[in-house]
């Protein structure tokens, strides 16, 4: 497409002014008046003289290098346009990611403000985002703020016309249960049948390969003619488009009437049309995409900003934050990273306290090796232990330090392999990224072609024939595992700026996290109990003092009114509206949203959720008085439209004062049962919250870390788990084998909710401690169904039956002094056994550890044993909880 240009100017000639107007502003903090006729030799000259005049001759020749090939390459055009909607969106007040991809290397990108990364202090390359020995198109990926991406969008769509704008088509395919369970419906096969075939197909894998692997399906395909039909027919079609849908960020942009130039397609549901090619024919026939992604953090930044604004009238700039803020690190270190940008994982979050990230360059680190490939090569073990000082820094060559120093000798970045090669063996950077393209994606025949070159001329330069093969090994190895540091760098831009609020504005970012969680209880359940464990305080909604999502209120966070089930966005922005005037009662406040369509539901969900909590009268006599107030409310409105029948002497019927009948308020439990009901959460307080002091005795695994350990692999199916929660949602169900009665039902803890199956034999021990809301101990083992997992429940106690002394845990201090009668404490315990475990702290001089002893060591806290473990010890190194 064509951007409309100054008359007479070239895109050439722009993208030059663009550029050198930016650098300017970046680098000297000197912002030029844009002037769309200021497009000279001589303004572009005085910029440059001043950079160079202030030390900035590197970014000169940087830009010029660039801009060149930019040039060369046909890509002016593409530039000015990416920059001119992204200049578009932050003048808009669009949150735009700070770069994504190999386009955070091009300098160009820097200064024209599309990227926030400058690639110089960071040591990134062009060549890496666009290679002049490759002819491709560029491709610059953005990310919006997920809320405020179509304002974009719609923007594009406004300056180059809707005939010139698309989505980009993409074709569903049939996977191999998809197959199964539509030639089965073809086929008029039994749904049993075909439900039996279709669980025993793993998630992709292909029919095929299921057949060699799964033995019962292998049985099946042998023994039955009718699951052979179905299975045969369905090989057939597995793999074949079943629907087109769009792609979810990717767009076309082109100079020419689409339609003319390719052919397109439209749903109906939405105006802007689709190609009917993929993404691929696309970049074949050179035509413009570009991505245009939501990111839901950035959309937590937005609304922390605006918090801060709110609550300290004070502005902050993402990218006047600098880089060394002590509590963001000590919160990445400690990995108190929920909320927290692509840290969230349990196994990212191990990885973070054991690399005790102090600056930015670890956090770019962090993110290029928490994946498959260093995980498992051991780069990881070394690059921490080089970083920590625990093990010698080694440099596979003294020349290559300065490549490597970053990464404590370790080949981590695809940048590097490219500089190594340059350094070593004079590869021009494009005929380093050829290689490094053909090593991440394993090409043996270009790596081996390479071999021979790369060690010819790193012998020419001086180095041994056996060193530099020993080298190349290492590229080959590592570089395989290699990650982008430019994509690797701007994301840790990201992380930081989420660290940088959490840790110093922690109010503000969790009301934004809550906010833009809202709808996802789970989520938000995760964020709450961490508020609260936090010391800041969860507000029941108000109708007088919520907004519609959440909001900061002194060291709390008030409850967002669009949050209460059965509300409705409209109807809360007309209460917003309403209360310019504040609400003084229940009934007033009933009387005037009369006006606006209030009905029993709306009333119901504000009353059960504590949203008129603040007016006299509790919610168990407002609840029983819904249908009179509102019954009150109408007929107070007749009357005053009424009035005319006054004037003219008619008669209007008298409304009395209202008033609520006294009763007594909600039991608690009842009370949190709707406000989990309306709210989805438990908010003024949660029914476990009175067992806090047995659950810190009990060794129990929190509902989420059950999840997040599920998705490592570190659960496997026979391993025992006890968790601790409230029972909810009971499905007594008849089990299919036996005809015998089971029970499936959710279990709920302070931090999420999973599935309870108890199935017959079990249900028959243990079906009468089952009941609605009640609060147990389960224990059981993980069963798991393609994405779907559950808990088999063994056994259940409910909480109140336990004894809580069988909880406490015996601490015994061993020193210098009480080491000695180690041996004698061995006996004393096993001459004591019973139900509390032992935990020895062991101190040294270098250390302090905690060895938790089997439970064959479980010992039996009587008066007796302690009397004679405080006189073997003394009673200073002896502590139960």
């Amino acid at each position: 497409p064509k951007y409309e240009l100054p008359e007479g100017t070239s895109e050439e000639q722009y993208i030059r002014k663009l550029v050198y107007e930016g650098a300017a502003l970046k680098y000297m903090g000197k912002h030029i008046e844009e002037d769309a006729d200021n497009v000279t030799e001589e303004n572009e000259k005085k910029i440059k003289k001043e950079l160079e005049d202030n030390g900035f001759k590197q970014v000169i020749e940087r830009l010029e290098y660039e801009l060149r090939i930019i040039n060369n390459m046909g890509y002016n055009g593409y530039f000015i346009i990416v920059w001119d909607f992204i200049r578009f969106a932050k003048n808009a007040g669009v949150f735009v990611g700070p770069g994504r991809g190999s386009a955070a290397g091009s300098l160009v990108s820097y200064v024209l403000d599309i990227t926030e990364i400058d690639p110089l202090k960071y040591n990134l390359i062009f060549e890496r985002f666009l290679n002049p020995e490759r002819i491709s198109m560029p491709d610059i990926d953005i990310d919006f703020d997920q809320e405020q991406r179509e304002i974009v969008i719609e923007y594009v769509l406004k300056k180059y016309g809707s005939q010139h704008v698309a989505h980009i088509i993409t074709f569903g395919t049939l996977k191999a249960r998809a197959a199964i369970r539509d030639v089965g419906r073809v086929l008029n096969i039994n749904l049993k049948k075909v439900d039996v075939v279709a669980k025993n197909i793993p998630f992709n894998m292909e029919l095929g390969d299921s057949l060699n692997n799964i033995e019962v399906l292998r049985n099946l395909y042998n023994e039955d003619n009718e699951v052979k039909t179905m299975i045969d027919y369905s090989r057939k079609i597995e793999g074949r488009v079943r629907h087109a849908s769009v792609h979810a960020a990717g767009m076309v942009i082109s100079k020419e009437i689409l339609d003319d130039e390719i052919p397109t397609y439209s749903d109906g549901k939405t105006a802007v049309p689709s190609t009917q090619y993929q993404m691929k024919e696309l970049e074949d026939l050179g035509i413009l995409k570009i991505d245009f992604l939501g990111l839901k953090n950035l959309t937590i930044l937005r609304k922390t900003v605006e918090n801060i604004e709110k609550t300290t009238n004070k502005r902050i700039n993402l990218g006047s934050i600098e880089l060394d803020n002590e509590k963001a690190y000590r919160l990445l270190s400690k990995a108190d990273t929920l909320g927290i940008f692509q840290c969230e994982s349990h196994g990212i979050r191990q990885l973070m306290k054991r690399l005790k990230i102090e600056k930015f360059d670890d956090i770019t680190a962090l993110l290029s090796l928490y994946r498959p490939g260093p995980l498992q090569s051991g780069m990881v073990d070394d690059f921490i232990a080089s970083k920590n000082k625990d093990k010698e820094i080694k440099y596979p060559h003294d020349s290559l330090k300065e490549i490597l120093e970053e990464t404590y000798g370790v080949i981590l970045y695809q940048e590097q392999v490219m500089k190594i090669v340059s350094k070593m063996a004079d590869y021009s950077l494009g005929e380093a990224d050829e290689l490094r393209r053909a090593i991440g994606k394993k090409i043996p025949q270009i790596i081996e072609q390479n071999r021979e070159k790369f060690v010819r001329k790193s012998v020419e330069k001086g180095i041994a024939e056996k060193k530099a093969n020993e080298i190349y090994d290492l590229i080959d190895k590592f570089g395989g595992y290699g990650f982008n540091k430019s994509h690797s760098a701007a994301y840790a831009l990201i992380v930081y700026w989420t660290a940088y609020f959490k840790a110093n504005y922690p109010v503000e970012f969790m009301t934004a996290v809550m906010s833009t969680e809202m709808y996802n209880i789970d989520r938000l359940s995760l964020f709450i109990n961490e508020a609260r464990e936090k010391d800041i305080e969860i507000l029941v909604p108000d109708v007088s003092l919520s907004d519609a999502e959440f909001k900061v209120e002194g060291n709390g966070i008030r409850f967002g009114l669009t949050a209460i089930k059965g509300i409705g966005r409209n109807f809360v922005m007309d209460i917003m509206e309403e209360r310019r005037e504040p609400f003084v009662s229940y009934e007033d406040f009933v009387y005037r949203m009369k006006q606006y369509g209030l009905n029993r539901k709306q009333l119901e969900s504000l009353v059960l959720s504590g949203s008129l909590d603040k007016f006299p009268g509790n919610r168990q006599e407002k609840f029983l008085s819904i249908d009179k107030t509102l019954e009150w409310a109408t007929k107070k409105y007749e009357a005053e439209e009424d009035l005319q029948l006054i004037l003219f002497g008619g008669k209007s019927e008298r409304i009395r004062e209202f008033s609520l009948k006294k009763t007594e308020e909600f039991p608690q439990n009842l009370m949190l049962k709707y406000e989990k009901e309306y709210l989805g959460i438990y908010v003024s307080a949660h029914p476990l919250s009175s067992k806090k002091a047995l659950l810190e005795m009990i060794e129990h695994m929190k509902i989420s870390d059950l999840e997040r350990s599920r998705n490592r692999r570190k659960i496997g199916k026979f391993t025992k788990i006890r968790l601790i929660g409230i029972m909810k949602n009971l499905n007594k169900l008849v089990a299919k084998n036996s005809g015998e009665p089971m029970v499936k039902f959710e279990l709920e803890d302070f931090t999420g909710t999973v599935e309870i199956i108890c199935f017959p034999r079990d249900f028959i021990k243990f079906g009468y401690k089952i009941f609605e809301d009640g609060i147990a101990m389960v224990e059981g083992h993980l069963n798991q169904e393609g994405n779907r997992y559950s808990v088999v429940l063994s056994h259940i106690n409910a909480l109140d039956e336990l004894d809580e002394n069988k909880f406490l845990n015996l601490y015994v201090l061993i020193d210098d002094e009480s080491r000695e009668n180690i041996v004698e404490l061995k006996k004393l315990i096993l001459e004591n056994r019973g139900e509390n475990k032992v935990l020895l702290a062991m101190v040294t001089d270098e250390k302090k550890e905690i060895i938790k002893l089997s439970s064959k060591y479980n010992v039996n806290l009587s008066r007796k044993f302690m009397r004679k473990l405080a006189g073997l010890v003394g009673i200073k190194k002896i502590k139960i909880r």
